[in-house]
């Protein structure tokens, strides 16, 4: 009799001292995730553990959301990352649905200095795109970016005024609701949608506005649509000083591209550009192809000359990395009854231009 509860009382603590320890493992990680003062323990935690040096002034709120952080500041060698203030909330009894959902992160204030990059060995294997999968679902319903400085290794940073970004991934691919972005040059709007499977089907929307300080404002919309590996289509408006339609296509973009492009340029008063020609138009129109660097197009110009007037100005040419080759070229005057006809060849290591030309009088 003894000895069957001294077996059962054996056999109570062998079942009880790891659920008293997992019970002790829970309460502490509650504590941590949903109390300001676990919050605190977390980061002065992080302080001794990472590699690089961490500080901050103020932390406030809970792990578990909304959390508010003031003056963060992380250095590992070369790489320096700087954060006025953030706010981040989120639902965390989402990730039992294998899913991410940030409610809000607003930040300001963010410096990031980057280390040099790593040159990869040159590889003759053929790029090909990754399948990406994410095993939980994401969704970031607002984001909020102020005061933004990115300094990237050797050249000049980059600076953002704002950026505001609304996104999910689903099966079928990143669902971009809005990324806009501001900087001293002008803004950028982004949406869409992209699947980073298979042959990379997208459908991205762009619109944009750049600054200039000599040509005034232009305003840019269209459209990329296809898929990367395969074929993309591309459309694009710009409206300003200068009117610009573009239409291109770009076939097996990772191995060879096959490419062509439709440019038509309309200035209706080239003043902004050149002085000396205010009051004039220009109209260009350019229709090109080629596979990668080789080239062959023709187009038109029709431009107002001080010293003949209206004249239109018509060439062939193709060409590659190394030269280029005129094959015809025709300029024709309005009132004047004269034609001039030229082709030539140009060579880049030969810094030198080959032409013939003859002038013809139409009277």
């Amino acid at each position: 009799m003894s000895y069957a509860r001294t077996l059962r009382r054996i056999l109570f603590w062998v079942a009880a001292i790891p659920l008293f320890l997992l019970l002790l493992a829970l309460s502490i990680a509650g504590f941590v995730i949903s109390t300001e003062t676990g919050l605190n323990s977390l980061l002065s935690l992080a302080q001794r553990v990472l590699p690089g040096q961490l500080s901050y002034n103020q932390a406030s709120g809970r792990l578990i959301g909304p959390l508010h952080i003031e003056q963060f500041h992380y250095e590992d060698g070369s790489l320096q990352v700087a954060l006025a203030n953030v706010d981040l909330d989120w639902r965390p009894a989402e990730l039992f649905d294998f899913a991410v959902n940030v409610t809000r992160l607003h930040f300001s204030g963010l410096e990031l200095s980057l280390p040099p990059s790593k040159k990869a060995p040159p590889s003759d294997e053929p790029f090909t795109l990754p399948n990406v999968q994410l095993p939980v679902a994401i969704t970031v319903a607002d984001l909020q970016g102020r005061e933004i400085r990115i300094q990237p290794a050797g050249v000049d940073p980059i600076v953002v005024n704002a950026v505001d970004l609304k996104v999910r991934t689903q099966e079928d691919g990143v669902h971009i609701e809005v990324l806009q972005a501001q900087s001293p040059l002008g803004e950028v709007r982004l949406s869409g949608q992209v699947n980073p499977i298979g042959a990379y089907p997208l459908q991205l929307q762009l619109a944009w506005k750049a600054i200039t300080p000599d040509y005034g404002t232009f305003d840019g919309q269209g459209e990329v649509s296809g898929t990367v590996r395969d074929q993309l289509k591309l459309t694009q408006r710009v409206t300003g000083s200068a009117v610009l339609d573009l239409t291109g296509e770009v076939q097996q973009a990772l191995v060879e591209p096959d490419w062509s492009a439709q440019v038509k340029l309309n200035v209706a008063d080239l003043k902004p550009f050149v002085p000396d020609l205010a009051g004039k138009p220009l109209n260009v129109q350019v229709d090109a192809k080629g596979v990668m660097a080789r080239f062959e197009g023709k187009g038109e110009i029709k431009a107002t000359a001080p010293e003949i007037g209206p004249a239109t100005l018509r060439f062939t040419a193709a060409g590659d990395e190394k030269a280029v080759r005129l094959d015809a070229l025709k300029l024709t005057a309005t009132d004047h009854p004269l034609t001039l006809e030229a082709k030539g060849d140009f060579k880049k290591d030969e810094p030198s231009f080959n032409a013939s030309c003859q002038w013809q009088s139409q009277i």
